[in-house]
């Protein structure tokens, strides 16, 4: 029995002391900047149009789902097609620059518009920004 109690106290001694290190929480240590990030995108968030959308099940609660949309270049090649987000639009990272974004911000109004991405800077659009071409002034 003291053997088996000697035993227990030095394990829990010892696992205190394993435990009680000053490094738990560090993958690395300190170390002085020894490269710089080559960085020269900017970001991009589009609010468009909102949706109901109902899940699987009758009982399921709608959610609100942002549409997707398009981007291309000035000179109309195209860069990618994002797509519907449940919560959030998705932040898109482009190269500085300028894009052309093609959405519905309006509802069954596709509209086509040209954005300027900045280094560093993140652009956030939604339909107070862009004019709806259907509502009478």
């Amino acid at each position: 029995m003291k053997t088996l109690l000697s035993a227990l106290i030095v394990t829990s001694l010892l696992f205190l002391v394993g435990c009680s290190g000053s490094d738990i929480g560090h993958q690395y240590n300190y170390l002085e900047p020894n490269t710089n990030v080559n960085n020269n995108a900017g970001y991009l968030k589009v609010f468009t149009d909102k949706y109901k959308e109902k899940g699987i099940y009758g009982e399921d609660p709608a959610n609100d789902v942002y549409k997707g949309y398009s981007i291309y270049t000035t000179n109309g090649d195209f860069i990618t097609d994002v797509e519907k987000s449940y919560q959030t639009p998705k932040l898109m990272r482009l190269e500085e620059g300028e894009y052309v974004v093609i959405a519905e911000l309006h509802k069954n109004v596709v509209q086509s518009f040209v954005i300027s991405i900045e280094k560093g800077k993140i652009l956030e659009i939604d339909k107070s920004m862009v004019k709806n071409p259907l509502a009478m002034e």
